[in-house]
Formats: structure tokens, C-alpha cells, sequence
């Protein structure tokens, strides 16, 4: 088996600190994509074919630990694609869900407040619907829903869920992703190796 990707193995390693007893989501960003030198390019680039062979790698190494609750991606080609070659790297036959909630446009507006945000002011709609699609369709323990985005959805939820934001040293590389799962009536998340409780809630 090859060697994984950076972003592909800090995954590995938050999923390995992951309760079993629930379901895990794994909310990731997409693979190795072309640069993007024009913002009339932003939802059209698409995957390096070293991306697609990276995303299929980390398919095979889930493969190993985990069954596939539901397979979620943006609504663009690149998510898609990261989706459809982790599946096919891990043997998964699911389809891939194309899910606007997960999508920049959907999330903008909490984006560009959350420098603003501070802990225990509300958090936005737009992260409470993500959150509360987190285990739709999975309620095995130590299955994975897993869903791919871009590095400003994943950085926006992280930032509203944890209460503190992300720095650049922080920012996600292709291929990594949070770690989610439940613990009694408690949401926990794990990212970088640091593991967050991130309080009740009824909206999961």
C-alpha cells in the first residue's frame, strides 16, 4: 500500500482518537487540484491526476476499519470527483450525494462574520443546518459518513463549533478532515490531533 498524502494521514490519525461506539463523520477537503490563477476559475478547476490517485489511496486505507454510512460532496466537479475516487479506493458502491449545504455560497455570510464570533454567541444557521445533517442515514456504531468540501467550508464550521478560529498554520491541506462523533447527548470533533467536547445539542 502506498504512502498516504500529509492531509490524507492527519485524517487517519483524528480518526484513530474517534469513539467506535457511534457513528463517525468525517467532514474533509477535497484532493490535489490544478492552481487556480483566475477567480473566474474558482468552481472549475479540477483535480491533478496525482489527486485522484491520492484520494484513491486514502479509500483503500478506510477500507480497512470502516463501512460507508453515507458518502456526501459540494457541488462541485472536484468534490465529486475526491468523493468518487475515495469510494472507488475503498470498494464503496454508494453514490455520491451532491449537497448544496456543504457548498461556499450556502455558508458565505458566516464566513465573512466569523471573525466576529466569539463563544457563546449564536452560531449560524448555515453551521447548524451542516451540523445537523452530520449522522443522517447512519446510526451504526463505527460506520462513517463522509463528506467532502473546500478548505473554507471545513475552516467556517470548525471556527463556529469550536469557538476559536483557524490560523494559517492550521488551514486544511487537500485530503484533511475533521473528525465527528457523538458521546451520549455530547457532539465531539476532533482536528490536528486536539480533541474539542463541543457541548449538548438537539439538533443532531
Amino acid at each position: 500500500m502506498k504512502a498516504l498524502s500529509l492531509g490524507a494521514a492527519a485524517t487517519i490519525r483524528n480518526l484513530e482518537l474517534a469513539s467506535r461506539s457511534s457513528p463517525i463523520v468525517v467532514m474533509m477537503r477535497h484532493s490535489n487540484r490544478y492552481d487556480i490563477n483566475d477567480p473566474a476559475e474558482v468552481y472549475t478547476v479540477g483535480l491533478t491526476l496525482e489527486g485522484i490517485q491520492l484520494a484513491e489511496e486514502f479509500g483503500k486505507h478506510l477500507k480497512r476499519k470502516y463501512t460507508l454510512g453515507l458518502l456526501s460532496s459540494a457541488p462541485v466537479q472536484r468534490c465529486i470527483d475526491t468523493a468518487v475516487a475515495i469510494a472507488k479506493g475503498a470498494g464503496w458502491k454508494k453514490p455520491v450525494y451532491s449537497d448544496d449545504l456543504i457548498s461556499y455560497p450556502t455558508i458565505e455570510t458566516a464566513w465573512l462574520n466569523l471573525p466576529g464570533f466569539h463563544p457563546g454567541d449564536p452560531i449560524p444557521e448555515s453551521i447548524r443546518a451542516i451540523r445537523r445533517t452530520f449522522f443522517i442515514g447512519n446510526r451504526e456504531a463505527g460506520s462513517l459518513n463522509l463528506c467532502v468540501t473546500h478548505d473554507s467550508v471545513l475552516a467556517c464550521t470548525l471556527g463556529y463549533l469550536t469557538g476559536k478560529s483557524l490560523s494559517l498554520d492550521e488551514w486544511p491541506d487537500f485530503l484533511e478532515g475533521a473528525v465527528f462523533w457523538k458521546e451520549h447527548s455530547k457532539l465531539m470533533a476532533v482536528w490536528r490531533g486536539n480533541v474539542h467536547n463541543l457541548g449538548k445539542t438537539i439538533d443532531f
